[in-house]
């Protein structure tokens, strides 16, 4: 599965494999899967495009809140400036979705 969408307003530029990118408060994003995987053992990959010279680092992690197991159906990340003022998230974030 692959996505690429606009983070500052939601907008979903290209997908596979993904059937929608919810965004969800805090800099929190939900991306829900056309088709589940058979388990709980993909990978994500990420980066955000572009990032201009001189800013902070960009974090993208995923969620994981207290004991709750990761989805094979859905991925939760949350994203934001590494700096020690976070800042609102970069125009436009893609994630690749693999497993054997």
């Amino acid at each position: 599965a692959y996505v690429n969408w606009n983070a500052s307003n939601n907008v979903l530029n290209s997908s596979y494999g993904v059937s929608s990118v919810v965004d969800l408060s805090g800099n929190y994003t939900e991306i829900t899967f056309t088709t589940s995987f058979a388990n709980t053992n993909y990978i994500a990959v990420a980066g955000p495009l572009p990032i201009p010279p001189g800013n902070n680092p960009f974090v993208l992690q995923e969620l994981n809140t207290t004991g709750s197991p990761r989805s094979a159906s859905k991925y939760v990340c949350y994203a934001n400036s590494a700096g020690s003022v976070p800042v609102i998230l970069p125009a436009t974030i893609q994630l690749a979705f693999y497993s054997a």
